[in-house]
């Protein structure tokens, strides 16, 4: 804009005057007002001016992430014709995360997330992949500072963690056994192995998004790594003097953005849903509760402790695939101490009923069952500060919690002995 065009003039100047000192001076102005533009852009609005290739005309949307505060638009639509388009609005206080769709099922888009700010941009739209069940598109987006910068975060991220995961994750799936099947020695090892090696890297994920938070508070990366915490299967703070602490070491265009406004009270909560997790722990005295089964009927939990015995409150969902990667040891373990005063209770984070019960069925899951379908809001887990599946309270015939977070064989380890009997081979 005219103000960068004035102080390049200004610091050629100087340059060619040779007043080395004032140019130090005036280019790191400079610097700074560019970095600036790159988080705040223009009061004017964006405007987005895309063509499609091979992609039929049809309604394109940008759909807003929900995490802002302010007057930016919730969502937009515009018709591709002729193979163009153009979207445009005002974002308050960005970058702003969207999401970009169209009106035809079954053409998602790989790279569906923006982070927008007020910038004059241009989009390419192409197809990615084609399979007999969908096509894949991929789309380029250039002309905003603060989503190139959100690209090569992704990117690295994606690199670094989530395609590894999704391996993992895949391997670890293909090896659970068939309804009505039991898993092997060997096999169970291995789904151990390959559970310690998500877990470590989830742990690794953590650590690197909690430097870059705390390193790069002047550039909108920190903003970006604060984001993927708030979404992490492990949310990593407890203390809300913490969270306000991070946020209060950014950047003032980066803590008064939309996006930091909305993500901090959602990192305060998560905060004390983690403090209160962590007040149900070993050796606590459990907190009884009553859900419903898929019939409708009520279940209390009180009710199905026995003396001597123990109770596992297992929490999970149909779409967990670690969840269900555990499945197979708990199965063998209530098949192994269900006659000994082991029992065995699920609550599932799900929404969707029809998926809740195909997962029971497809896992042969054979003790009770609870939801209230409300995924992550669901009552008992909010009680118990569950923050992230899978995960478990194993509680003694007196009501004492006295195990959380059991994986693999460690279950049937304590109940051994505990209630008796030889081991699991």
């Amino acid at each position: 804009d005219r103000a960068i065009e004035v102080q390049q003039a200004a610091l050629k100047k100087s340059d060619d005057m040779g007043y080395t000192e004032f140019s130090v001076q005036l280019r790191g102005k400079l610097e700074q007002y560019q970095a600036e533009k790159a988080k705040q852009g223009s009061s004017e609005g964006f405007t987005i001016n895309g063509r499609v290739i091979d992609i039929p005309d049809q309604k394109i949307t940008l759909t807003h992430s929900g995490e802002s505060s302010g007057k930016t638009p919730e969502a937009l639509e515009t018709q591709i014709v002729g193979g163009k388009f153009r979207l445009s609005g005002v974002i308050d206080r960005p970058p702003a995360i969207y999401e970009l769709g169209l009106e035809t099922r079954g053409m998602p888009i790989r790279n569906w997330e923006l982070a927008l700010d007020n910038s004059a941009m241009t989009m390419v739209l192409r197809v990615k992949e084609k399979t007999a069940q969908f096509t894949m598109l991929e789309q380029s987006l250039s002309g905003s500072p603060a989503n190139d910068l959100f690209v090569k975060f992704k990117d690295d991220l994606d690199r670094r963690f989530n395609e590894p995961l999704e391996q993992l994750f895949g391997r670890q799936l293909a090896l659970k056994p068939k309804a009505g099947e039991q898993a092997g020695a060997e096999q169970k090892a291995e789904i151990e192995r390959l559970g310690m090696e998500i877990q470590a890297l989830l742990d690794k994920q953590t650590v690197h998004l909690q430097k870059m938070a705390a390193s790069e508070k002047d550039n909108l990366n920190a903003l970006f790594a604060l984001r993927a915490l708030a979404h992490a299967h492990q949310y990593p703070y407890s203390d809300s003097q913490e969270v306000e602490a991070l946020f209060s070491a950014l950047a003032p265009a980066i803590s008064k953005s939309g996006l930091a406004q909305s993500i901090k009270p959602q990192m305060l909560r998560m905060a004390k849903v983690t403090e209160r997790a962590q007040a149900v722990a070993k050796g606590a005295v459990f907190k009884d509760f009553v859900q419903h089964d898929p019939e409708g009927n009520p279940v209390q939990a009180s009710e199905l402790l026995r003396k001597g015995g123990y109770l596992l409150v297992d929490f999970w969902a149909s779409w967990c695939v670690p969840c269900r990667a555990e499945h197979p040891y708990l199965v063998s373990a209530y098949r192994r101490y269900q006659d000994r005063g082991f029992e065995l209770l699920g609550v599932s984070l799900d929404t969707n009923r029809k998926n809740w019960l195909a997962a029971i069925k497809e896992d042969g899951l054979l003790w009770k069952q609870v939801s209230d379908l409300h995924g992550a809001k669901n009552a008992v887990a909010v009680l118990y500060g569950v923050k992230a599946i899978p995960m478990n309270f194993l509680i003694d015939g007196s009501g004492k919690i006295v195990a959380t977070n059991l994986k693999g064989q460690q279950l049937e380890d304590i109940l051994a002995e505990g209630i008796g009997g030889t081991k699991a081979p």
